[in-house]
């Protein structure tokens, strides 16, 4: 498996926020959003907003397609 690119790395390439991009990697890991919520004591509406903005930013249409695409070389 491939490693996840760090936050920097998706700040540079997306424009991610750090918390962002913490999310992101979370769900690349295989974290689910009730798992995130509770790691940065946060509710999963704030997640999911997040998770939004990160679609956004990369263009990705799901979580799936988030991995694929941060996870590409």
């Amino acid at each position: 498996m491939t490693n996840p690119p760090s936050k920097h790395t998706l700040h540079a390439r997306y424009g991610l926020s750090a918390a962002e991009a913490q999310i992101a990697i979370a769900i690349s890991e295989g974290a689910d959003l009730q798992a995130i919520a509770a790691a940065r004591a946060a509710s999963v509406q704030t997640v999911r907003s997040q998770l939004k903005a990160i679609f956004r930013k990369t263009g990705a249409t799901s979580q799936a397609r988030l991995v694929a695409l941060i996870l590409r070389p």
